[in-house]
């Protein structure tokens, strides 16, 4: 072969070329390049596969002697060339999926591109933590999560994709928890409501005391009667009225370390009222400070009537709800025009802001910060997971105890003034008859106020005494996932609500294996179990096996 000839082939050698067969080089030239070229190139050619594949030949410097000189000369080595880098393609989407309560999704891709892949699952839009793999296993699943959106971003060192979501659906169990009572706590004044703070400390108030914590087993008196870090010397204990509800800021473990507190004061005197405190816990959570009453003209029974004594029928619980507004139950204080009166804050469900102001889309027809009217004597206030629909529960006057699901603007339908031509003592008619028929002064009076909320339930037309709510939530209830506990006091039992997809309920039972007392809070702690605090002075867990 001629220098020229031997120069094209080198050069041919020193280009990408792409075999469809086997190298289609001529036999001569095949023996030439054995001879040239180590015997790696020779066996890398002779055992070329018979697919599309590219090589290149790169030239490698070698120091050779010739003629007792070193002489420099590059050396062609032939590589395969590695194949282009490709962003990855979700070949196979996540399927839905559909579990029963207390049981785990697996949601699933498959990727084809260049690895390494590196794998983000995401539900509703947020990452989920850890969940980093080419398939991801959901905790056990509850109610709240049905209809949940699970997509995964996956990504490489040239490009990233998204795969379509998929959803859960998660249907009810029909098992029923048994559960198991632990007393947390013994010997308390008339606890009256509970709350937790991120990292788990217990707040509860007790009427005629004020407010605590409860943090390593041990309780610090934070704002109340004399002995608390910061003395309430407004706050006085009357009938039914005192130190009631607590909240915790949803923000307090961003910062701002605010609480909430219900209570009857003496600040302002003829009528006296009741107000809602907002204080700032300090990050050791030993002391109460920066006291800033929000509202201040909640309505308080202050003298006695026909009906009952002062402290009456003054509502006090407090909850945020899931848009982070408070909100704020009140009563009707024997007073018959108080609940439909829409400039007075009795007989209201108020929704502020943490500073006391209206919060947006209250709709109301008088006062910015009603959300709601005509209540009697509102006790319980919950959201129901998923829609975030507000719910009250209330005792009734003799009869129809109710729980109402809450909408913006609405009225509960209790008005207890006469009508005209009825006398009632103080004008107050709720245990009586406000009408010319005789009949019962109606919980919801449809026939006065034909658009009035309408009570999911309404305890079988009783008055029990029933007072807090709160629903549970979470896999470990099972077939009460989802449904409203809801204490009656009277009759010291728990019910246990089913509710349909518009808040009526379905289906009602009494939980098992508790002892009679009457339950004064109702709230679900951070470990997914039920707190309770009874009359008589102790708070419970209650956890479902």
């Amino acid at each position: 072969m001629t220098v020229p000839e031997l120069s094209v082939l080198l050069k041919r050698l020193g280009q990408r070329m792409k075999f469809r067969t086997r190298p289609a080089l001529p036999r001569p030239l095949r023996i030439l390049a054995a001879c040239l070229l180590p015997a790696t190139l020779a066996a890398l050619l002779a055992s070329a596969p018979a697919r599309a594949v590219q090589y290149q030949v790169v030239y490698v410097p070698v120091t050779i002697v010739v003629n007792g000189k070193p002489v420099v000369i590059r050396r062609p080595v032939v590589r395969p060339v590695p194949p282009p880098v490709a962003a990855p393609t979700i070949t196979t989407q996540p399927g839905n999926a559909s579990v029963s309560v207390g049981q785990a999704a697996t949601f699933s891709v498959v990727v084809s591109g260049t690895p390494p892949f590196a794998y983000q699952w995401r539900r509703n839009g947020v990452d989920i933590a850890n969940a980093t793999a080419a398939s991801y296993t959901t905790p056990l699943a509850g109610l709240a999560d049905s209809g949940a959106l699970y997509s995964v971003v996956v990504s490489n060192s040239i490009g990233d994709v998204t795969s379509a979501g998929a959803t859960l659906t998660v249907t009810p169990s029909t098992v029923t928890p048994a559960l198991t009572r632990t007393v947390v706590r013994s010997g308390l004044s008339s606890p009256w409501d509970l709350g937790f703070l991120p990292d788990g400390s217990m707040l509860f108030t007790e009427k005629c005391r004020g407010l605590s914590i409860l943090r390593n087993g041990t309780i610090t008196r934070l704002f109340g009667t004399s002995g608390s870090s910061l003395v309430a010397g407004d706050l006085f204990c009357q009938g039914q009225s005192g130190m009631h509800g607590v909240a915790v800021d949803p923000d307090f473990g961003n910062g701002n370390r605010y609480v909430y507190v219900y209570m009857a004061s003496n600040a302002s005197t003829n009528p006296r009222t009741n107000r809602v405190v907002r204080l700032t816990l300090s990050t050791d959570l030993l002391t109460a400070s920066g006291r800033v009453d929000i509202i201040t003209d909640i309505a308080y029974k202050d003298v006695a009537n026909s009906w009952g004594g002062a402290g009456s029928h003054s509502g006090g619980r407090l909850r945020f709800g899931p848009e982070g507004y408070l909100y704020v139950t009140t009563g009707d204080n024997h007073n018959g025009t108080l609940p439909q009166d829409l400039t007075r804050m009795g007989g209201k469900v108020l929704r502020v802001t943490g500073t006391g102001s209206a919060a947006p889309g209250n709709n109301s027809p008088g006062d910015p910060r009603i959300y709601t009217y005509g209540h009697r004597n509102v006790q319980g206030i919950s959201f129901r997971p998923g829609s975030g629909q507000a719910f009250t529960s209330e005792h009734g006057p003799g009869h129809s105890d109710e729980v109402t699901p809450l909408v913006a603007g609405g009225n509960g339908g209790w008005d207890p003034k006469p009508e005209p031509g009825v006398s009632c003592a103080d004008n107050y008619c709720g245990y009586i008859s406000n009408k010319l028929n005789g009949t019962p002064t109606p919980m919801t009076d449809t026939g006065k106020f034909p658009t009035a909320m309408r009570p999911s339930w309404n305890n079988n037309g009783r008055s029990q005494g029933t007072g807090p709510s709160t629903f549970l939530n979470g896999a470990q209830w099972k077939a009460w996932d989802g449904r409203l506990a809801v204490g009656v006091m009277g009759d010291m039992r728990l019910d246990i609500l089913q509710l349909d997809a518009a808040g009526m309920m379905v289906s009602q039972s009494t939980a098992s294996g508790l002892p009679a007392q009457r339950m004064r809070s109702l709230v679900q702690g951070p470990d997914g179990s039920l707190y309770v605090a009874t009359d008589s002075g102790e708070i419970w867990r209650v956890a479902p096996n």
